[in-house]
């Protein structure tokens, strides 16, 4: 068992509706969200080095060109600053990886640029010509006058992975949850207690999780709820499974 922690940052707000975060439910009702990213603490690579490891990247801050979704930062909120808080800079991170390429997951890997930013090979590849019903949250190119994701616009190289469950570094895995994208990944983190998982968007908030049920958007309902009972497979414990917006992940300032 190693023995890494995880530690959100909060990096934003999204504003959504509540139906956005689970399926058919409370139509109407406005959600506000946090917007994460993951630092992976202690992690080491296969040759026994220290390794800073980043989960996600959040969305641009508005100066950048904000958001095709309705969303905000408060000062402070920015994902440097929120890194730096914690004792990382951007650029020190050796290790960067993508659940999944939506913008609020993805628009800030320009910030890393010394690390090695890990996506599944198909959701790259989804993310330039999705479903047009599905082009907004990737910003991507479906007529004329929508540009091209951030992503491509910044010129970002990744390193796709094709195996499910691969080991990024010992103790952190990368696992296929589609469902949400064709290419979602969740990340499983050994620590002293035992497996946590970063869910990501395969399940949105806790009541998500609790009734097993996906969030509004998706891109296979079948494949979605496969990918919750697989992160519930997962996790040593139900209540180690951290949902991708779920506010009550920031009662702790570190997991475990």
């Amino acid at each position: 068992m190693s023995d890494l922690t995880i530690r959100p940052l909060n990096c934003g707000t999204i504003h959504t509706d509540y139906s956005n975060m689970v399926y058919w439910t409370n139509f109407g009702t406005k959600l506000e969200i946090p917007s994460f990213i993951y630092m992976i603490e202690g992690a080491k690579d296969h040759d026994g080095k220290d390794v800073k490891v980043v989960v996600d990247t959040s969305f641009l801050d508005p100066e950048r060109g904000g958001a095709p979704w309705p969303a905000s930062r408060e000062p402070g909120q920015g994902v440097r600053e929120q890194l730096e808080g914690a004792g990382w800079k951007p650029e020190e991170v050796d290790i960067l990886i993508l659940s999944h390429l939506h913008w609020d997951h993805s628009q800030n890997c320009d910030l890393f640029t010394n690390a090695v930013k890990y996506v599944w090979a198909e959701e790259l590849q989804y993310s330039m010509c999705p479903v047009a019903l599905q082009a907004k949250p990737y910003d991507a190119p479906i007529h004329p006058n929508t540009r091209w994701p951030v992503i491509a616009q910044q010129g970002i190289i990744f390193e796709p992975i094709w195996k499910d469950n691969t080991e990024i570094v010992p103790g952190v895995t990368y696992f296929h949850t589609p469902g949400h994208t064709p290419g979602h990944c969740s990340v499983a983190v050994e620590t002293r207690v035992g497996t946590y998982v970063i869910a990501a968007d395969v399940i949105q908030i806790n009541e998500g999780l609790e009734r097993r049920v996906p969030a509004g958007q998706m891109s296979s309902m079948r494949d979605a709820m496969d990918s919750i009972h697989k992160c519930i497979e997962r996790a040593t414990k139900e209540e180690y499974i951290l949902p991708g917006h779920e506010i009550s992940v920031l009662e702790k300032e570190v997991y475990p």
